[in-house]
């Protein structure tokens, strides 16, 4: 899994070259899964929280972050430490480290047999207690959520498999979990867009790098917004390898002219 991802996306996962003492350190001038494996041999025991509390401090991918430890490069480390690793992150999402260990088998879009996957995870969930059930299936949409943007750091189709793949299983968790706690019917009064969806794609693209939202979420602008049907493929990133950084040129053409460059950053972000 991790073996596959490019150093565009491995530099969004893992936080290094900003000489701090809890950097990833690179291998051979690269990011890998290897790295993360170096960084923590040089580690002490005593060092692995702050390590960890360094690395996720708004982290975007955090799903994928707590996943490289259970990738079997790092299963190689010493025992005390993974357990260590483990606990912290059971400790910190209040979810049972066993089902963290299974995460991937059925929430990992790198599987592509759909039929194996929906029988795998029915499987998965069936026996679950109602508690755990929810709290998983939660998880595991954030889970799918994160490795789709994450793709999409380093995809520039519109459309890709990989999407298709990550929505029938997004529609497939929200489903099981209407089926647990059904939903309310209720309408939501949309507010009424006035400009463009560029614009709108814009305006969000605007307040995440002045820092005054975190992130975005295409459904939720959606769910939101009038004139926003297609927003997820006008607002979808594409990385600009020579810089470093996302762009976005489905709003940022030739043509368009931008409209919120005037959007002061925000001076106590956090």
């Amino acid at each position: 899994m991790f073996r596959n991802f490019k150093q565009e996306q491995l530099q969004q996962l893992f936080k290094a070259d900003n000489e701090h003492k809890y950097d990833v350190q690179r291998v051979h001038e690269k990011l890998s899964i290897h790295s993360l494996r170096t960084t923590l041999r040089a580690l002490s025991l005593d060092q692995i929280d702050g390590f960890l509390e360094y690395q996720i401090e708004n982290n975007l991918y955090k799903c994928l972050f707590y996943e490289s430890f259970f990738d079997s490069i790092i299963k190689n480390l010493e025992s005390e430490k993974l357990d260590s690793i483990i606990l912290w992150i059971s400790d910190r999402e209040k979810i049972s480290p066993i089902y963290f260990a299974q995460f991937q088998a059925y929430f990992s879009l790198d599987y592509t047999d759909e039929t194996t996957w929906k029988e795998r995870f029915e499987e998965f969930i069936e026996v679950l207690p109602t508690e755990d059930k929810i709290q998983n299936l939660k998880y595991g949409r954030e889970y799918i959520s994160q490795s789709l943007k994450f793709h999409e750091i380093t995809c520039s189709k519109s459309t890709c498999e990989y999407q298709i793949r990550a929505t029938k299983r997004l529609n497939k968790i929200n489903h099981e979990l209407t089926k647990i706690v059904p939903q309310k019917n209720h309408t939501i009064n949309k507010m009424q867009w006035k400009g463009t969806q560029k614009q709108l794609a814009e305006l969000f693209i605007e307040l995440k790098k002045k820092e005054w939202i975190e992130s975005y979420d295409y459904e939720t602008i959606k769910a939101c917004f009038t004139n926003s049907k297609t927003i997820n493929q006008v607002l979808k990133p594409a990385t600009d390898t020579t810089a470093g950084q996302n762009n976005y040129d489905q709003v940022y053409t030739r043509q368009y002219e931008p409209k919120f460059y005037g959007i002061a950053l925000n001076p106590k972000p956090n």
